[in-house]
Protein backbone atom coordinates (compact mmCIF):
# COMPACT_ATOMS: atom_id res chain seq x y z
CA UNK A 1 0.00 0.00 0.00
CA UNK A 2 1.51 3.64 -0.95
CA UNK A 3 0.88 6.31 1.33
CA UNK A 4 1.46 9.64 -0.20
CA UNK A 5 3.11 12.42 2.00
CA UNK A 6 1.77 16.01 0.80
CA UNK A 7 3.05 18.99 2.16
CA UNK A 8 0.40 20.81 0.17
CA UNK A 9 -3.68 20.72 2.12
CA UNK A 10 -6.31 23.57 1.82
CA UNK A 11 -6.74 23.40 5.57
CA UNK A 12 -5.90 26.15 7.31
CA UNK A 13 -2.78 26.42 9.66
CA UNK A 14 -4.42 26.02 12.86
CA UNK A 15 -6.98 23.67 11.60
CA UNK A 16 -3.73 21.49 10.76
CA UNK A 17 -2.05 21.89 14.33
CA UNK A 18 -5.28 20.76 15.60
CA UNK A 19 -5.10 17.81 13.44
CA UNK A 20 -1.88 17.17 14.06
CA UNK A 21 -2.48 17.53 17.89
CA UNK A 22 -5.29 15.23 17.89
CA UNK A 23 -3.32 11.99 15.81
CA UNK A 24 -0.72 12.31 18.65
CA UNK A 25 -3.21 12.18 21.16
CA UNK A 26 -1.90 15.56 22.40
CA UNK A 27 -4.97 18.13 24.03
CA UNK A 28 -6.25 21.44 21.96
CA UNK A 29 -6.86 24.03 24.13
CA UNK A 30 -9.56 26.68 22.23
CA UNK A 31 -8.10 30.65 22.27
CA UNK A 32 -9.57 31.74 25.40
CA UNK A 33 -12.03 35.12 24.62
CA UNK A 34 -12.64 37.78 27.14
CA UNK A 35 -15.54 38.19 29.00
CA UNK A 36 -16.69 42.00 29.31
CA UNK A 37 -18.40 43.10 33.21
CA UNK A 38 -21.42 45.45 33.17
CA UNK A 39 -22.22 47.39 36.44
CA UNK A 40 -25.03 48.84 37.50
CA UNK A 41 -24.56 51.78 39.93
CA UNK A 42 -26.79 52.89 41.99
CA UNK A 43 -24.92 56.45 42.94
CA UNK A 44 -24.93 58.09 39.78
CA UNK A 45 -27.73 56.26 38.12
CA UNK A 46 -25.64 54.18 35.11
CA UNK A 47 -24.51 50.94 33.44
CA UNK A 48 -20.76 50.72 33.30
CA UNK A 49 -18.71 47.88 31.05
CA UNK A 50 -15.34 46.75 32.89
CA UNK A 51 -12.77 45.11 30.44
CA UNK A 52 -10.58 42.24 30.94
CA UNK A 53 -7.77 45.11 32.33
CA UNK A 54 -10.67 46.54 34.59
CA UNK A 55 -10.91 49.34 32.32
CA UNK A 56 -14.52 51.40 32.88
CA UNK A 57 -16.75 52.93 30.91
CA UNK A 58 -20.00 54.30 30.55
CA UNK A 59 -22.72 52.14 28.79
CA UNK A 60 -25.63 54.13 29.54
CA UNK A 61 -26.86 57.17 32.00
CA UNK A 62 -30.43 58.12 33.31
CA UNK A 63 -31.28 54.62 34.64
CA UNK A 64 -32.90 55.58 37.82
CA UNK A 65 -32.02 53.48 40.89
CA UNK A 66 -29.68 51.05 39.27
CA UNK A 67 -29.88 47.88 41.29
CA UNK A 68 -29.35 44.20 39.73
CA UNK A 69 -27.88 42.99 36.36
CA UNK A 70 -28.75 40.23 34.31
CA UNK A 71 -27.30 38.76 30.82
CA UNK A 72 -30.30 37.79 28.21
CA UNK A 73 -30.61 35.30 25.39
CA UNK A 74 -30.47 38.05 22.66
CA UNK A 75 -26.95 39.73 24.51
CA UNK A 76 -28.67 42.05 26.66
CA UNK A 77 -28.26 43.56 29.91
CA UNK A 78 -31.42 43.84 31.96
CA UNK A 79 -31.18 46.43 34.73
CA UNK A 80 -33.74 47.29 37.96
CA UNK A 81 -34.83 50.26 38.85
CA UNK A 82 -35.17 49.72 42.39
CA UNK A 83 -36.89 53.38 43.21
CA UNK A 84 -40.08 53.21 40.75
CA UNK A 85 -40.21 49.03 40.47
CA UNK A 86 -39.20 48.50 36.62
CA UNK A 87 -37.16 46.57 34.78
CA UNK A 88 -35.00 48.01 31.84
CA UNK A 89 -32.87 46.06 28.87
CA UNK A 90 -29.79 47.69 27.42
CA UNK A 91 -27.98 46.79 24.38
CA UNK A 92 -24.36 47.16 24.44
CA UNK A 93 -24.60 50.18 22.17
CA UNK A 94 -26.38 51.94 25.21
CA UNK A 95 -29.82 52.34 24.35
CA UNK A 96 -32.52 51.84 26.56
CA UNK A 97 -35.69 50.32 26.41
CA UNK A 98 -38.28 49.98 29.35
CA UNK A 99 -39.32 45.99 29.81
CA UNK A 100 -41.66 45.90 32.13
CA UNK A 101 -43.53 47.19 35.74
CA UNK A 102 -45.18 46.58 38.48
CA UNK A 103 -42.68 45.59 40.78
CA UNK A 104 -42.47 46.40 44.50
CA UNK A 105 -38.75 48.15 45.57
CA UNK A 106 -36.88 44.80 43.39
CA UNK A 107 -34.12 43.83 44.24
CA UNK A 108 -32.30 40.90 42.35
CA UNK A 109 -32.98 39.57 39.10
CA UNK A 110 -32.14 36.21 37.23
CA UNK A 111 -33.14 34.45 34.34
CA UNK A 112 -34.13 30.68 34.09
CA UNK A 113 -32.63 28.42 31.16
CA UNK A 114 -35.79 29.28 29.23
CA UNK A 115 -35.09 32.78 29.43
CA UNK A 116 -38.32 33.89 31.02
CA UNK A 117 -37.07 36.87 33.57
CA UNK A 118 -37.92 36.75 37.70
CA UNK A 119 -37.28 39.38 40.00
CA UNK A 120 -37.35 39.27 43.49
CA UNK A 121 -39.37 42.06 45.76
CA UNK A 122 -38.88 43.63 48.94
CA UNK A 123 -42.55 43.08 49.79
CA UNK A 124 -41.55 39.10 49.99
CA UNK A 125 -42.28 38.32 46.62
CA UNK A 126 -41.26 36.45 43.16
CA UNK A 127 -42.56 38.42 39.86
CA UNK A 128 -41.90 36.75 36.33
CA UNK A 129 -41.95 38.27 33.32
CA UNK A 130 -42.34 36.46 29.91
CA UNK A 131 -41.42 37.81 26.41
CA UNK A 132 -44.81 39.95 25.25
CA UNK A 133 -45.05 40.58 28.72
CA UNK A 134 -45.14 44.61 30.35
CA UNK A 135 -46.24 43.50 33.35
CA UNK A 136 -44.98 41.36 35.90
CA UNK A 137 -46.92 38.73 37.46
CA UNK A 138 -45.99 37.39 41.38
CA UNK A 139 -45.87 33.76 41.30
CA UNK A 140 -44.11 33.07 44.83
CA UNK A 141 -45.18 34.38 48.04
CA UNK A 142 -44.07 34.39 51.74
CA UNK A 143 -40.59 35.64 51.84
CA UNK A 144 -38.30 37.77 54.20
CA UNK A 145 -37.30 41.04 52.29
CA UNK A 146 -36.08 38.65 49.73
CA UNK A 147 -32.30 40.27 48.36
CA UNK A 148 -30.71 37.64 45.70
CA UNK A 149 -32.12 35.42 43.31
CA UNK A 150 -30.12 32.11 41.63
CA UNK A 151 -30.81 29.01 39.99
CA UNK A 152 -29.46 26.41 40.34
CA UNK A 153 -28.10 23.84 37.21
CA UNK A 154 -31.54 22.30 37.40
CA UNK A 155 -33.71 25.30 37.14
CA UNK A 156 -34.39 25.42 40.86
CA UNK A 157 -35.01 28.99 41.98
CA UNK A 158 -32.94 29.94 45.40
CA UNK A 159 -33.44 33.56 47.34
CA UNK A 160 -31.51 34.79 50.27
CA UNK A 161 -34.09 35.71 52.59
CA UNK A 162 -32.24 39.33 54.03
CA UNK A 163 -35.20 39.72 56.63
CA UNK A 164 -34.43 36.17 58.45
CA UNK A 165 -30.51 35.50 57.57
CA UNK A 166 -31.98 32.03 55.38
CA UNK A 167 -31.90 30.90 52.08
CA UNK A 168 -35.28 29.44 50.35
CA UNK A 169 -35.22 26.99 47.83
CA UNK A 170 -38.44 27.61 46.09
CA UNK A 171 -40.49 24.31 45.24
CA UNK A 172 -42.37 23.51 42.28
CA UNK A 173 -45.54 24.46 43.42
CA UNK A 174 -44.03 27.70 44.06
CA UNK A 175 -43.55 27.48 48.13
CA UNK A 176 -40.33 28.67 49.95
CA UNK A 177 -38.87 25.87 52.14
CA UNK A 178 -36.05 27.00 54.10
CA UNK A 179 -32.52 25.58 52.40
CA UNK A 180 -29.91 27.24 54.70
CA UNK A 181 -29.86 29.44 57.77
CA UNK A 182 -27.79 30.75 60.18
CA UNK A 183 -26.37 33.63 57.75
CA UNK A 184 -25.59 37.11 58.28
CA UNK A 185 -27.60 39.45 56.09
CA UNK A 186 -27.74 37.64 53.21
CA UNK A 187 -27.76 39.74 49.80
CA UNK A 188 -26.60 38.07 46.35
CA UNK A 189 -26.37 34.28 45.35
CA UNK A 190 -24.30 33.06 42.14
CA UNK A 191 -23.84 29.60 41.56
CA UNK A 192 -20.07 28.61 40.05
CA UNK A 193 -19.82 26.98 36.92
CA UNK A 194 -19.22 23.47 39.32
CA UNK A 195 -23.30 24.13 40.65
CA UNK A 196 -21.90 25.31 43.92
CA UNK A 197 -23.98 28.33 45.68
CA UNK A 198 -22.21 31.33 47.20
CA UNK A 199 -23.65 33.83 49.16
CA UNK A 200 -22.66 37.43 49.86
CA UNK A 201 -23.12 37.75 54.01
CA UNK A 202 -23.32 41.90 53.83
CA UNK A 203 -23.39 42.19 57.45
CA UNK A 204 -20.32 40.63 58.54
CA UNK A 205 -18.38 41.06 55.77
CA UNK A 206 -17.90 38.12 54.09
CA UNK A 207 -18.22 35.66 51.08
CA UNK A 208 -19.70 32.02 52.75
CA UNK A 209 -20.34 28.83 50.52
CA UNK A 210 -23.72 26.21 50.94
CA UNK A 211 -23.41 22.89 50.03
CA UNK A 212 -26.44 21.00 48.27
CA UNK A 213 -27.77 19.78 52.04
CA UNK A 214 -27.84 23.44 53.56
CA UNK A 215 -24.15 23.49 55.16
CA UNK A 216 -22.73 26.46 55.26
CA UNK A 217 -18.97 27.42 55.38
CA UNK A 218 -16.86 30.55 56.07
CA UNK A 219 -15.01 31.36 51.93
CA UNK A 220 -14.07 34.48 51.39
CA UNK A 221 -13.39 37.86 54.73
CA UNK A 222 -12.85 41.22 54.75
CA UNK A 223 -15.07 42.42 52.13
CA UNK A 224 -16.78 45.27 52.96
CA UNK A 225 -20.60 45.47 52.01
CA UNK A 226 -20.51 42.42 49.40
CA UNK A 227 -23.28 43.45 47.08
CA UNK A 228 -23.27 41.30 44.20
CA UNK A 229 -21.38 37.84 42.58
CA UNK A 230 -20.79 36.89 39.30
CA UNK A 231 -18.44 34.15 37.92
CA UNK A 232 -16.88 35.04 34.47
CA UNK A 233 -16.39 32.08 31.66
CA UNK A 234 -13.46 30.27 33.32
CA UNK A 235 -15.02 30.11 37.08
CA UNK A 236 -13.26 32.75 38.14
CA UNK A 237 -15.29 34.97 41.36
CA UNK A 238 -15.96 38.30 41.19
CA UNK A 239 -17.48 40.72 44.16
CA UNK A 240 -18.66 44.10 44.07
CA UNK A 241 -17.71 46.26 47.10
CA UNK A 242 -20.26 49.07 46.89
CA UNK A 243 -18.94 50.75 50.06
CA UNK A 244 -15.96 52.15 47.68
CA UNK A 245 -16.87 51.00 44.11
CA UNK A 246 -14.34 48.17 43.85
CA UNK A 247 -14.39 44.78 42.02
CA UNK A 248 -12.66 42.19 43.78
CA UNK A 249 -11.28 38.70 42.62
CA UNK A 250 -12.18 36.42 44.64
CA UNK A 251 -9.24 33.30 43.84
CA UNK A 252 -10.30 29.36 45.29
CA UNK A 253 -9.03 30.10 48.39
CA UNK A 254 -10.95 33.08 49.04
CA UNK A 255 -8.12 35.46 49.18
CA UNK A 256 -9.31 38.96 47.03
CA UNK A 257 -7.70 41.56 45.50
CA UNK A 258 -8.72 44.88 43.49
CA UNK A 259 -10.00 44.38 39.91
CA UNK A 260 -11.74 47.56 38.76
CA UNK A 261 -12.00 50.88 41.17
CA UNK A 262 -13.74 54.27 40.23
CA UNK A 263 -17.96 52.82 40.52
CA UNK A 264 -19.97 54.62 42.11
CA UNK A 265 -22.32 52.54 45.23
CA UNK A 266 -22.39 49.27 42.42
CA UNK A 267 -25.27 47.07 43.33
CA UNK A 268 -25.70 44.75 40.19
CA UNK A 269 -22.98 42.84 37.75
CA UNK A 270 -23.27 40.38 35.12
CA UNK A 271 -20.71 38.92 32.45
CA UNK A 272 -21.82 38.63 28.34
CA UNK A 273 -21.15 35.23 28.25
CA UNK A 274 -23.41 32.50 27.40
CA UNK A 275 -22.73 30.64 31.12
CA UNK A 276 -24.33 34.00 32.75
CA UNK A 277 -27.43 34.33 30.51
CA UNK A 278 -28.56 31.13 32.53
CA UNK A 279 -26.26 30.73 35.46
CA UNK A 280 -27.52 27.05 36.75
CA UNK A 281 -26.76 25.44 33.87
CA UNK A 282 -23.21 24.64 33.99
CA UNK A 283 -21.29 23.32 31.29
CA UNK A 284 -20.67 19.22 31.58
CA UNK A 285 -16.87 18.90 32.92
CA UNK A 286 -14.60 18.12 29.66
CA UNK A 287 -13.18 14.73 30.20
CA UNK A 288 -9.30 14.91 30.40
CA UNK A 289 -7.10 15.28 27.68
CA UNK A 290 -5.68 11.76 27.02
CA UNK A 291 -1.67 11.32 27.76
CA UNK A 292 0.58 11.22 24.32
CA UNK A 293 0.04 8.34 22.40
CA UNK A 294 3.83 7.06 21.98
CA UNK A 295 3.21 3.83 20.70
CA UNK A 296 1.39 5.49 18.10
CA UNK A 297 4.51 8.36 17.67
CA UNK A 298 6.91 5.22 17.34
CA UNK A 299 4.66 3.36 14.93
CA UNK A 300 4.22 6.31 12.88
CA UNK A 301 7.97 7.15 12.56
CA UNK A 302 8.67 3.69 12.24
CA UNK A 303 6.70 3.81 8.89
CA UNK A 304 7.85 6.95 7.78
CA UNK A 305 11.31 5.51 8.49
CA UNK A 306 10.50 2.38 6.43
CA UNK A 307 9.17 3.63 3.79
CA UNK A 308 11.71 6.67 3.02
CA UNK A 309 14.63 3.65 3.38
CA UNK A 310 12.45 1.93 0.57
CA UNK A 311 12.17 4.30 -1.72
CA UNK A 312 15.89 5.29 -1.47
CA UNK A 313 16.83 1.51 -2.27
CA UNK A 314 14.25 1.56 -5.10
CA UNK A 315 16.57 4.12 -6.86
CA UNK A 316 19.45 2.69 -5.81
CA UNK A 317 18.09 -0.70 -7.38
CA UNK A 318 16.98 1.02 -10.29
CA UNK A 319 19.93 2.89 -10.69
CA UNK A 320 22.30 -0.17 -11.10
CA UNK A 321 19.39 -1.56 -13.50
CA UNK A 322 20.36 1.26 -15.69
CA UNK A 323 24.10 0.47 -15.93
Amino acid sequence: MMINFSLHSSLPPLAIVRVALLFFGLAWTAPARADTLFVANNGNSTLSKVDEKGVVNLVASNINGACGAAYDYAGNINVLDIDRGRVYRITKSGNVTLLATGFARPEDLAFDSHGVLYVANSDGTIRRVQDGDNYASIVVTGLDSPRGLAFDRNDVMYVSNYGNDTISRITPGGNPATFASGLKGPATLAFSPQGELYVANSANNEIVKVSNKGLVTPFAKGITTPAQLAFDSRGVLYALDSSDGTILIVDKNGASSVFAKGLSNPYGMAFDHPLNRHAPIAPPEPPPPPPPNLGMIIAFCATAAHLLLGGILQLIFRKKEEE
